[in-house]
């Protein structure tokens, strides 16, 4: 059997330096090939077979709203209809919610706008997150009032700020307004994407209150 292999391989060697065009027609098109799967096989693992970096990950569902009459997209929850869903469910250990809110950061240096979110306290605890340094939001820190707090992304804090660790207590403003950094995020949390969280007054949502 490893005769006859090798017997293929040097009739194909000898083949591809009699045609020197077909040798690298064929270079080419298995180096193509050999980068597709590449590129296909890293796309597959980090998405699908990679486990994310939270505890249990395979336990982790995303919940969205459709409305069938009107055949409409999933879309995301309404606050209301997410506290209801907190408060009564019986399937799930824990709910939390995140909403994508971009920032712009003025203070020192240029103004940047920033990806950002607002997310409710408890989604690190449910993800088994902790920052890496200061901490992250605090139960109250959701009512309406007791949120000018924020957290910043691992990369924002070295790229914005060279890794100050005085940073944790001090002051930003964002959006003309003043808020307390609370703790810097590790660099493996991506849940929501963001440079910059903040968090959401959700426990009043029902007294007509936004986040």
């Amino acid at each position: 059997m490893m005769n006859e292999l090798w017997q293929g391989v040097r009739y194909g060697i000898r083949v591809l330096f009699r045609a020197p065009g077909l040798a690298a027609v064929t270079v080419m098109i298995l180096g193509l090939g050999i980068g597709a799967s590449t590129t296909i096989f890293s796309a597959i693992n980090g998405v699908l077979r990679r486990p994310l970096p939270y505890s249990d990950p395979d336990r982790l569902v995303a919940l969205w709203e459709s409305n069938p009459r009107q055949q409409a997209e999933p879309a995301a929850v309404s606050p209301a209809n997410f506290v209801d869903w907190r408060d009564l469910h019986r399937t799930l250990d824990s709910l939390a919610a995140y909403r994508h809110w971009g920032f712009v950061l003025t203070g020192e240096g240029d103004p940047e706008r920033v990806r950002g979110a607002r997310v409710s306290a408890n989604l690190f605890p449910l993800l088994g997150v902790s920052a890496l340094h200061g901490r992250t939001f605090l139960p109250d820190e959701d009512r309406v009032g007791h949120g000018d707090v924020v957290l910043l992304s691992e990369e924002l804090w070295r790229r914005r700020f060279g890794a100050d660790s005085q940073l944790i207590g001090a002051s930003l403003r964002l959006d003309g307004r003043s808020y307390t950094v609370a703790g810097i995020l590790r660099a493996s949390f991506e849940l929501p994407a963001a440079d910059l969280l903040g968090s959401v007054g959700l426990r009043t949502v029902r007294d007509g209150a936004a986040g």
